[in-house]
């Protein structure tokens, strides 16, 4: 009897071992349907994820999703260079659970390639994109990268940089109780030969910001369309925080800005500054401590210190963009192009 019972109680064992199997296997495959999908599913400028792999494959059961890309090739839009982003291998990961939101690794370097060659290559320690499906196209993205090394091979590539670590992320949100696009972007230990030679200091800088882009439009393939139908629905960039640091200077900003008729950036931010004497020095105006707010307040439209407030290097100024130029103040301090 007791052979019996045990013999009877190892094939239940085995039974729900079976069972488990089977339906873990069953979850695994539904979810690998879906994450390939949704990589199929067009979002990037009319193409599919997978459209970009020379070569992919979904792997990691049975508790994860595994991706991976090989000899990735896509189409990006510089300016007016149609450039190829490359890289070697691109690996992905994601949750049985959550087969639409995926974590990619990018292999090191990366590169842009124009028609006549080589743009640029970018050199990193750890490339990560994070992003996420919804039931209109992409919802959520995030970029984050370690020891940045951009290595310009043509002049329209710009200067050669190094960041520390960069963060970019972007996601809907309400602003004033309207859908929007919430925009966080943080930059350090940024570094440049070109920056370092006007500033005259080797310190690296820093930048984030953050704000929101009203209203919230249906995703285009194309970026700009997506652009100029957010144009044409009176679009409103606003900023609510800005800062920029370089050594002893640390500039905050904030402001709102727009498209006009001709595509070109509109509207007003407000700087604060403090430690601006070395800078302003260095653009022609050798200022002595307490006189850079009087005389470039006075000169540019900024409010002159009161009679009785210690006098230092602050700068509070307005910069507006109008009609294709930067303004300080009645002086144009440069030209604006269109964007797109």
């Amino acid at each position: 009897m007791a052979a019996v019972l045990s013999r009877f109680s190892s094939r239940v064992l085995l039974g729900v071992v079976a069972a488990l199997a089977l339906g873990l296997s069953l979850v695994w495959l539904f979810a690998a349907q879906k994450l390939g999908d949704y990589l199929h599913r067009p979002a990037f400028n009319g193409a599919a994820f997978a459209d970009f792999c020379g070569g992919s494959e979904i792997g990691g059961f049975p508790f994860r999703l595994k991706l991976t890309c090989s000899r990735m090739r896509a189409p990006v839009r510089v300016g007016d260079a149609d450039l190829l982003f490359t890289a070697d291998e691109v690996k992905g990961a994601a949750s049985l659970w959550a087969p639409n939101h995926v974590v990619l690794s990018f292999s090191s370097p990366a590169a842009l390639r124009g028609r006549d060659g080589g743009f640029a290559k970018l050199r990193h320690d750890g490339a990560t994109l994070d992003f996420a499906w919804g039931l209109g196209g992409l919802t959520e993205a995030t970029v984050d990268a370690r020891a940045l090394d951009w290595r310009p091979e043509a002049i329209e590539a710009g200067p050669a940089f190094n960041a520390q670590a960069l963060h970019f992320q972007a996601r809907p949100a309400l602003r004033d109780g309207q859908p929007s696009l919430r925009v966080e972007a943080k930059i350090d230990g940024l570094s440049s030969p070109l920056l370092q030679s006007l500033l005259r200091d080797p310190a690296p800088s820093a930048f984030a910001v953050s704000g929101d882009l009203t209203p919230l439009l249906a995703p285009r393939n194309d970026w700009r369309r997506a652009l100029e139908d957010w144009r044409l629905a009176q679009g409103t960039a606003r900023i609510d925080k800005g800062e920029w640091r370089w050594g002893a200077l640390a500039a905050q900003f904030d402001g709102t800005l727009a498209l006009d008729d001709a595509r070109r950036l509109a509207g007003t931010l407000n700087i604060r500054a403090r430690g601006a004497g070395p800078l302003a020095a260095r653009l022609g105006l050798p200022l002595a401590p307490g006189a850079a707010n009087a005389l470039l307040g006075a000169l540019l439209g900024g409010k002159p210190p009161a009679q009785n407030q210690p006098q230092d290097d602050s700068l509070a100024l307005t910069l507006r963009l109008a009609q294709g130029g930067a303004y300080l103040g009645p002086l144009q301090v440069g030209a604006l192009a269109p964007l797109y």
